[in-house]
């Protein structure tokens, strides 16, 4: 009794052990015959579909190549600032060697530091700066 089960667990273990007896043919035959039997109970319409089952298993597998859909770019305008020029300094020397001056308060320099600063404020003289401090305006020449 010992070595019936001795010799049924060896058998048992060698045939299991390596499941890739059945070739690629007795694969596809099993498959299409399955699949002609879930599909029709006719002996020529379950031949047929064994038929093409069978073919369409032993066939080589064919890549397919889907091309890859990209989003068009969106074509963005880009407008350039309007830059403004301010408006001619008054000289305070008639000499052409002497620096442009600007004079604090004078209408030339409310205009240049409006357009240098949004948030220039006339009556103070003083703009305020991106940190929220109050700052007087200062004129800058190149």
């Amino acid at each position: 009794m010992k070595r019936y089960l001795l010799g049924l667990s060896i058998f048992a273990v060698a045939t299991y052990a390596n499941p890739a007896l059945a070739t690629k043919t007795d694969y596809c035959a099993a498959y299409a015959r399955d699949f002609a039997d879930a599909q029709s109970v006719d002996k020529t319409l379950w031949q047929h579909k064994y038929d093409i089952a069978s073919e369409a298993c032993l066939a080589e597998p064919k890549a397919i190549v889907q091309p890859i859909k990209t989003k068009p770019k969106s074509k963005k305008t880009v407008t350039e600032p309007q830059i403004t020029v301010p408006a001619e300094p008054q000289t305070t020397s008639t000499s052409a060697s002497a620096k442009l001056k600007l004079e604090t308060g004078s209408d030339n320099w409310n205009t240049y530091c409006a357009n240098k600063y949004t948030s220039f404020n006339v009556k103070k003289g003083t703009y305020t700066s991106h940190k929220g401090v109050e700052r007087k305006c200062i004129v800058s020449y190149p």
